[in-house]
């Protein structure tokens, strides 16, 4: 029986997946299965995949979404370790290595997190994933995480959960989780299109201590055509899909004071994905948004400002930005 089962889920993914499953293969750590679910691709995945007929198990099925891509494979996984791998990312060679290690030191912990890369076609766009600016709470495990140097190898453990319910801190594909954990609260919700990956880390975190390593072990792709959106948009909709989440996990909360927390966030991610969607033009999904976000508290100056200009003409909202562009300039 294999210690980690290596999750890769793809959709029309043929001209990357080659690269994430050769950076598995490469791995220092060899007691690894890999699963590729391909989730209904129309491409050539299935081609590009035959050369690795005696590594991988490959799986068909009809298109899901990505949460119904990892469970699928979740279910059919052998190993202690459950390790998400998204077909467009890369692996370093020591990643899971050293993760393990952490876990053989600290066997408690439910999942381990790691820094990571980001990169286009144009190389690197940033060199890690911790916070760009110090958090105000010096107190967080957020804050832990922006002290820690650049691969510094610090181990920061503890209740990510208030952390989580402010941003999401970590990327799937440097996760390796206990499958254990995952038999007890569930796998990914189905339900959701976006945000699959952060609803199951604040689950976890909820019910389980977790760790995040300070190394980047992982490259994440940008790519314009992901499912989560062109770059410009990517911000704003995540917002919206957060709101979305923040709101069943509302429902299922006892606490009153991570109902306060929750309900800020939601309010917050609504406003500002009102404004995103209100800056391409897309009047009515800003004035929807601005509504959703007003049933949290009434007394907002901006929704309302929001609401009343998502009635204007789009040629006449066009024309007040342009206008605006030269006063920015010279201020």
């Amino acid at each position: 029986m294999p210690t980690v089962s290596v999750i890769i889920p793809t959709y029309n993914l043929a001209d990357y997946i080659c690269e994430a499953i050769d950076s598995v293969l490469n791995q220092t750590f060899k007691d690894f299965e890999i699963i590729v679910v391909d989730d209904g691709s129309k491409d050539n995945t299935r081609e590009v995949l035959k050369k690795y007929v005696n590594k991988i198990s490959y799986f068909f099925k009809d298109n899901g979404g990505i949460a119904s891509a990892r469970n699928f494979g979740i279910k059919r996984s052998k190993g202690d370790y459950i390790a998400l791998l998204d077909a467009d990312d890369i692996w370093m060679p020591d990643k899971l290595e050293q993760q393990i290690n952490i876990y053989n030191i600290d066997p408690e912990i439910a999942a381990v997190f790691t820094d990571a890369e980001t990169f286009d076609n144009n190389g690197i766009i940033r060199n890690s994933l911790r916070p760009l600016s110090a958090p105000t709470d010096t107190k967080s495990l957020k804050y832990k995480i922006f002290e820690a140097g650049l691969n510094d190898g610090s181990v920061i453990k503890g209740d990510f959960y208030p952390d989580l319910i402010n941003s999401n801190l970590f990327a799937a594909s440097t996760a390796l989780i206990k499958k254990s954990c995952l038999e007890k609260i569930g796998s990914f919700d189905e339900n959701l299109v976006i945000d699959e990956d952060y609803d199951l880390w604040i689950r976890i975190s909820k019910s389980f201590p977790v760790s995040f390593y300070s190394m980047v072990l992982m490259r994440y792709r940008i790519r314009e055509d992901s499912a989560s959106g062109t770059r410009g948009m990517r911000p704003y909709l995540y917002r919206k899909r957060d709101a979305y989440m923040f709101e069943n996990h509302l429902k299922n909360c006892k606490s009153n004071f991570y109902k306060n927390l929750i309900k800020s966030r939601v309010l917050i991610s609504y406003k500002i994905a009102a404004w995103g969607y209100l800056n391409v033009y897309d009047l009515s999904e800003a004035r929807r948004l601005s509504i959703r976000c007003l049933r949290y508290n009434i007394f907002q100056i901006k929704p309302f400002i929001y609401i009343l200009v998502s009635f204007w003409p789009k040629s006449f909202i066009r024309f007040v930005k342009n206008l605006k562009k030269p006063c920015q300039k010279s201020a």
